[in-house]
């Protein structure tokens, strides 16, 4: 859907501490999921802990929450924090409906 319309998606990472702060916004999806991942491979790949704020994400659909999923099980390979920070109506309703929402 998102790739046919021209998604809008931005991804921003801030080293703070011994975390990347990694803040995304737009619609997360099958054409944009790749930029998340490329943000939190590269934390986890530097050993910082991964700090997510998806308090901008206006649409989720199963590859955006693959992309959250993967993160994590990645960031908990390599033994490095990772916390889901912030989110939005529309993150915390799949994270709910798919049971998921424990995980962070």
């Amino acid at each position: 859907m998102g790739a046919e319309h021209g998604t809008q998606f931005n991804v921003e990472s801030v080293t703070v501490g011994a975390n990347m702060r990694i803040s995304a916004a737009g619609e997360l999806d099958v054409a944009t999921a790749p930029k998340l991942d490329e943000a939190i491979d590269g934390a986890v790949q530097a050993g910082k802990g991964v700090s997510l704020d998806l308090s901008g994400i206006d649409f989720l659909d199963s590859t955006g929450l693959r992309a959250v999923i993967g993160g994590l099980r990645r960031a908990r390979a390599a033994e490095v924090p990772f916390t889901l920070e912030q989110t939005s109506p529309s993150v915390d309703r799949l994270l709910r409906v798919t049971g998921l929402d424990g995980e962070f």
